[in-house]
């Protein structure tokens, strides 16, 4: 895709802290980085996170130009590089106007002498006027940060990076909030303008680092793609120019061979015919979900032949510090007595928006939808409502909201206290960066308080909730990642009391981002993407089966 005259020596961003595997990454390149593991692209923004941290007024060391066709030079840290980092977590501060927001951490000062004299405002409308141009962003300098939707934010924070002459930019998943799937060719949207945005940058010799769980849009922009897995690279793949339509969908069904655990039968079957012969028949999975209609392996019991215990219609949920954006869009599902339903689904899939948000709107916000319990609509705004509604819940849902203090410190935020500290601007969204980027003796502090007030062991404390409720009144089980932080043994005995729990007769539904777990200890497994059911399989589905359910973008 990009041909660039000249060339420098690689980056190499290491895959973690205290990594020895590192990403390559030419100047004037797109490298796409996928990995099915949320954990692995975690690894690499904590990484680049933690390496800006320490360097974020160091003067720029871009290498030297090397002309095409000269000896090549070897790789250089990325510590070599002025590195900008835009992740999930919006960097533009509301109260700031543009020109305020662009030099955020490095006012530019005048100078007599050696001696600072003030602000350069002079500088700094001149320097703001010609990165915001370059990034497109055409609005009043005295806009603020707060009337900025999330395409002008991400404009705004690439100007910065202009403004810091970075020669390697890092983004974490950039289109996941706008509006329209670039990887349709004819979309014409705030993502399609971004992506066209990066690959300007790319022309102009900047190295651009994109970490992503969507494949066939990767396709559309990327130079490359790298797939990570148990964080170290396992596979690149090269996007030649001019690559046809054929050629794109061979690259993306490789790549999520490569993310999901490849073919698993001597055939070599591909992702996509696996996808057929696995699927349940075509009335239990949603409409283009990979073709998925066929012959192989046998549906589940229907809820209707086994005794409906829960039927959710309709179900959408808002996220709580965007609220016009949703995190479960019209989803709908049932779970029969004596099934085991699993909800399987990458990062931001809104698999434990979904579970939470139906027990006692434990998450998001402005939930619509109807939940009823044995035909009986039930009402489940509150914790309590939802346990008289027979619904039963165990497991480890995170503390994903936190309230930033100074020092580092980022306390927990209870979902009773979100709404209110979210419109005042005070929330952040844990789980839009890796816990391991966050730095300051605050947080350090924090974490060891935390370690040494944890009672007890949580698969034991998972395990005794599951042993209670078949003796319980409750109908129908909602377990929320139960494996977290369980041995081996723990994670054994959970999975035989879950089976003895609905012998008699009651439901489950078991949210785990393992699906292959799921597939193999669930009746049924609905796939979400980005908070949209994209099917449902039976168990013993091949795990290459539901990647593209996993990833359809």
């Amino acid at each position: 895709m990009s041909d660039p005259a000249v060339t420098g020596p690689a980056f190499e961003i290491p895959i973690g802290s205290g990594s020895t595997a590192a990403l390559r990454v030419e100047p004037g390149t797109i490298l796409a980085v996928c990995s099915a593991s949320a954990t692995d692209l975690g690894a690499v923004l904590a990484s680049a996170t933690a390496q800006v941290e320490r360097q974020p007024n160091a003067p720029s060391r871009k290498p030297a130009p090397v002309a095409r066709g000269a000896a090549a030079t070897s790789p250089v840290s990325a510590a070599s590089a002025r590195l900008a980092v835009i992740s999930a977590r919006s960097g533009v501060a509301s109260g700031f106007d543009l020109i305020e927001n662009v030099f955020l951490g490095r006012v530019p000062l005048r100078r007599l002498g050696p001696i600072p004299i003030g602000i350069d405002t002079k500088r700094m409308r001149v320097e703001a006027a010609r990165v915001l141009a370059d990034v497109g962003l055409d609005l009043p300098f005295e806009t603020r940060g707060d009337q900025l939707d999330e395409l002008a934010c991400l404009r705004l924070e690439l100007a910065r990076a202009l403004t810091a002459d970075a020669d390697l930019i890092v983004l974490d998943e950039p289109t996941a909030l706008l509006d329209a799937p670039a990887a349709q060719p004819d979309a014409v949207g705030d993502a399609a303008r971004l992506l066209a945005l990066l690959g300007r940058l790319r022309d102009r010799g900047i190295a651009v680092v994109v970490l992503t769980q969507r494949p066939r849009q990767a396709l559309t922009y990327a130079d490359s793609v790298a797939v990570l897995a148990d964080r170290r690279e396992v596979a690149r793949h090269v996007v030649p120019a001019g690559a046809t339509d054929t050629d794109v969908e061979a690259l993306r069904e490789a790549i999520l061979r490569d993310m999901f655990g490849g073919t698993d039968d001597a055939g070599g079957r591909s992702v996509d015919e696996s996808m057929a012969q696995d699927a349940p028949p075509a009335s239990a999975t949603l409409a283009g979900a990979a073709g998925a209609a066929g012959a192989g392996g046998a549906a589940p019991a229907t809820p209707d032949a086994r005794g409906e215990l829960l039927r959710v219609r309709g179900w959408s949920v808002h996220d709580v510090l965007r609220p016009d954006r949703l995190v479960v869009d019209d989803v709908s599902f049932e779970v029969g007595a004596g099934e085991i339903v699993g909800i399987a689904g990458l990062r931001r899939s809104g698999a434990e928006d979904l579970l939470l948000s139906i027990y006692g709107r434990s998450a998001g916000t402005d939930a619509t939808g109807e939940v009823s319990v044995r035909g009986t609509t039930a009402q489940t705004d509150t914790v309590e409502h939802a346990i008289a509604a027979g619904l039963f819940f165990a497991g480890t849902p995170h503390q994903r909201y936190r309230m930033q203090l100074l020092g580092g410190f980022a306390v927990p935020v209870s979902q009773s206290r979100v709404r209110g500290l979210a419109s005042f601007g005070l929330l952040s969204d844990a789980s839009e960066v890796p816990s391991d980027a966050e730095r300051g003796t605050g947080a350090k502090l924090l974490g060891a308080v935390r370690s040494l007030s944890r009672e007890g062991d949580q698969g034991a404390r998972v395990l005794g909730l599951l042993e209670a409720f078949p003796a319980s009144e409750r109908q129908v089980l909602f377990l929320l990642e139960p494996f977290d932080g369980a041995t081996p043994a723990e994670r054994d005995s959970i999975l035989a009391a879950l089976r003895t729990a609905v012998a008699g007769g009651k439901g489950a539904v078991l949210v785990s981002t393992d699906t292959a777990l799921l597939l193999e200890h669930c009746d049924r497994t609905l796939t979400l993407s980005e908070g949209r059911l994209t099917g449902a399989l039976p168990r013993g589905t091949s795990l290459a089966a539901a990647g593209p359910l996993l990833a359809p973008h």
